[in-house]
This record gives structure tokens, sequence and C-alpha cells, in this order.
């Protein structure tokens, strides 16, 4: 929670968030304003704040995207479109300790992302997550933007890294023995082989997936009779 010491500097500051998390300077605001800034900086509260920013936005674009449709979905990118300065920076600004929340930010927009045509801006975000250790509990968030990651580099031609994005969400997905991701990770390396003219490379691939999908369906038929 907010110290109480420093509810004056709250509700300053909430109403600016985008603003001051992306200023280099308090040069030329109100000396009361960046007393408040200062007071909070050395409070260390200024984490606090961006916190409460990435999970506000966070939360924000998930209901946005939660109407099912293509009509719901096209209003909802495009008032995704209205906010999208406050989603690169809560990825901007996250740091190593809120990676899950950061990576889990990245994930609701993946959709947002392909509409919109963003597969380079989507790859920064992803390649500075992707690049971090990521812990146990996170493995299959991973995974997930792994291949996400794949997608949108296939989507500008960067063939080779989006191979890589692939082959490492396969390796992720076989570790733990998840056969659902590992058929996705299959079908978007078939894909790859296919754009390269690799067609026996690619109907391999294909057809390991396909078998992956046709085990993850008996398993669950099997679990909803029992």
């Amino acid at each position: 929670a907010v110290s109480r010491e420093y509810w004056y500097e709250w509700v300053q500051l909430l109403l600016l968030v985008p603003k001051l998390l992306s200023m280099r300077s308090l040069e030329g605001l109100p000396r009361r304003l960046c007393s408040s800034i200062e007071r909070l900086a050395a409070a260390g509260e200024q984490d606090q704040l961006r916190r409460m920013h990435r999970r506000h936005f966070t939360g924000h674009a998930r209901e946005l995207l939660e109407g099912g449709g293509a009509q719901n979905r096209a209003e909802a990118h495009a008032r995704l479109e209205e906010e999208v300065e406050n989603f690169r920076l809560a990825l901007d600004l996250a740091g190593s300790e809120a990676l899950a929340e950061t990576m889990e930010l990245a994930g609701v927009l993946e959709g947002y992302w392909k509409a919109a045509g963003l597969a380079t801006e989507a790859l920064h975000h992803l390649e500075r997550l992707l690049a971090n250790d990521c812990p146990e509990s996170l493995w299959e968030l991973r995974a997930r933007l792994l291949f996400t990651a794949g997608k949108h580099a296939q989507s500008i031609g960067q063939l080779d890294q989006a191979d890589g994005w692939m082959k490492q969400c396969h390796e992720e997905a076989q570790a733990r023995g998840n056969r659902r991701l590992l058929a996705k990770a299959l079908s978007g390396m078939g894909n790859i082989a296919n754009i390269r003219g690799d067609g026996d490379e690619a109907e391999r691939l294909y057809k390991e997936s396909l078998e992956d999908r046709k085990s993850t369906r008996l398993n669950s038929s099997h679990a909803n009779i029992s």
C-alpha cells in the first residue's frame, strides 16, 4: 500500500503518470511538483508508482480484449490505440523484478500488435523480455512469448530469427511434455519451412504437429470421461 505520509504526492502524480515516468529531467516543472517527485524518489516509492501503472494498463488491455467477435476485437484495438503510449511505457520501464507482470502484459497485447501491424515494435519488447533469466514458474508464459516472437519475425521476413524462436518454444514444450504447445511450435516451424520452399520438411513438421494435436484431444476426452 502507498504510505499515508505521501498521499499528496500520489494524488498529484497519478494524474501525470505517463509523462512523469518518461522524463529524464524535472526541469521546467512547477517547484511544488518537483518537490513531490523528489520526495517519492527519496522514499523509494517510484517503483510502486510504476507497478500501479503497469497493473492498471494490463488489466485495462485484458478487459478490452475479453469481448468476442471480430467487431468487438476491432473496437478493442481502436481503444487500445488510444493508450498505446502507456503500454509502451509500462513495457519499457519494467525491470527484471517485474518480469512476470511485464510478460503478462506482452501476452495480452499480442493480438493488438498483430492487428496493428506492429511486428517490429513487438519484437523490440519481446526480445528484451526473453533475454531475462526466467524462473521455472513462468516457463509456459515464456514459451508462449517465444512462439509469438516467432510469428512476428516471420511476418516481416526474418525467417532465421523466426525459426530460432519457434525451436526454443519447441524445446521448452518438449522438455515439459506440453503437447499442445509442442504442436503449435511444430506448426510454426512447418510454416517457415514451407516459406523457404522445403516442402518435405514442412510436411514432416505438419504431420508431427497433427499427431500432437490428436494426442491432446484424446487425452482431453479421456479426462472428461473419467
